[in-house]
């Protein structure tokens, strides 16, 4: 079996894959190992698109890696006594730029200025102007992290559309800027009406810089992470 390792300090894991007659190849694995924190997970999806990824997790400070034993889980991937959960990813795109996210994309302002945006469900106008920080569409993946810092809620299906600190009254406007969860087959957009501004995926470091009268298409991606679950009748 043909595994890639992601993750500092993964010396010792991978000598315990050689120990264990598995193979290392961090061109075309059949198995990514995710050997980290979150950052990490979502590093190795970038890498290694849509290859199953078992996430071992792991401080990159740690003293003691020598000492830890991973023969059971190995044992458990030899065997295959594991399954697969597929977790949907979302992509943005702007003119000729791609950015995909496991977690969310991020539309945001570039400080100190505010972001004045709207928001497009489908062919539907859902927000006709909103000023603030920006707004994030997330996966039910990254439900669990700046999503929720956001909204203080998770969800298990469908995107959600999160807005980064709106501005809720004013003299000019009525804004409402309400999250919500959507079906995940429907097309967001969002319109830049007054920049600048920047485009981000996850923990990616590529940047696109956004100004006035750009439209950012957000749509499911074709193509789901793969998460290798083992089987919880398994002792470690």
């Amino acid at each position: 079996m043909k595994i890639a390792v992601v993750g500092k300090n993964k010396g010792h894991l991978e000598r315990q894959l050689r120990e264990n007659n598995f193979r290392i190849d961090q061109k075309q694995p059949w198995i990514v190992i995710s050997y980290g924190g979150d950052g990490t997970v979502l590093l190795s999806e970038r890498l290694y698109p849509g290859i199953p990824k078992l996430f071992l997790r792991h401080n990159p400070n740690c003293n003691n890696c020598s000492k830890h034993n991973f023969s059971k889980i190995l044992k458990t991937l030899e065997n295959r006594d594991f399954k697969i959960k597929n977790e949907p990813k979302i992509i943005a795109t702007i003119n000729n730029e791609r950015l995909i996210a496991l977690n969310e994309i991020n539309i945001h302002n570039t400080i100190p200025y505010a972001l004045r945006f709207q928001t497009y469900i489908g062919n539907k106008l859902f927000e006709p102007l909103v000023i603030g920080d920006g707004i994030i569409v997330a996966t039910p993946f990254g439900s669990t992290a700046y999503y929720q810092s956001i909204t203080n809620k998770t969800f298990k299906r469908g995107l959600g559309l999160a807005y980064i600190n709106p501005m809720r009254h004013s003299k000019l406007f009525k804004i409402k800027a309400k999250n919500k969860i959507l079906n995940d087959r429907i097309t967001v957009r969002i319109k830049i009406v007054r920049g600048p501004g920047a485009l981000y995926a996850d923990n990616n470091k590529k940047i696109v810089n956004l100004k006035e009268g750009d439209i950012i298409t957000i749509n499911r991606h074709k193509q789901d992470a793969k998460f290798i679950i083992l089987n919880k009748t398994t002792k470690f």
